[in-house]
């Protein structure tokens, strides 16, 4: 498929996973395990693995004022070329709660990339093992807002900066109880860079160790 390997759900349209698994999948372009345009997509105890993007949304891909709600949802080994080996958003938001997202890769954000006026609050989740270039774990992009809660980010890796987030220009993120450990980067920013021209960083009882 060009677009959405295992589910392509377009026009206000709707998509329920419980119980389920999304496995290697692949799309040539965009969201490797599924794809949502001006859509929602609502998970719940379900697995997303081993799907590839040529571009972006390895796992899953949300654009044009898409919604995704997950909770107790697995994302991991999912990979994309450019953005998003797990999540990539695009003009659309996403709710996550209790999501592990393990050993995917991106080259913009390994586990989720916010793309582009994007929003994410993400909370009781854990991000580990990411391998990227621009985020290990999180790429957060111009006009985006990335809000996370008592979150693990560890062991990911960005060939350049950011080893945990990436946090581009024009953006909001508040982190509040997150623990950050044994990130790294080959450039700036072990766990956390900031490139915020007229953005803002907010971080509070949070914890950063062999970073």
């Amino acid at each position: 498929a060009k677009y959405g390997g295992g589910f392509y759900v377009d026009g206000s349209g709707r998509i329920e996973l419980d119980s389920s698994t999304l496995s290697d999948n692949s799309a040539d372009t965009w969201g490797g395990g599924g794809y949502a345009h001006d859509s929602a997509i609502i998970a719940s105890d379900t697995v997303v693995q081993g799907n590839v993007a040529g571009s972006s949304g390895g796992g899953l891909q949300g654009d044009d004022d898409s919604e995704l709600t997950l909770s107790s949802v697995t994302i991991s080994g999912n990979s994309a070329e450019s953005y998003g080996g797990g999540i990539e958003l695009s003009e659309s938001d996403a709710e996550l709660s209790d999501v592990t997202f393990e050993d995917n890769v991106g080259y913009y954000g390994a586990h989720l990339s916010l793309f582009y006026r994007a929003e994410a609050t993400v909370s009781d989740s854990s991000f580990t093992g990411g391998q990227g270039t621009s985020g290990g774990a999180v790429r957060v992009g111009p006009d985006g807002i990335f809000e996370m809660s008592r979150c693990e980010v560890s062991d990911n890796v960005s060939e350049g900066s950011g080893g945990g987030l990436y946090l581009g220009t024009d953006s909001l993120t508040v982190v509040t109880e997150v623990d950050f450990s044994g990130n790294s980067a080959d450039s700036g920013g072990g766990a956390i860079y900031m490139y915020v021209s007229d953005g803002e960083v907010e971080i509070s009882d949070s914890t950063f160790t062999g970073n």
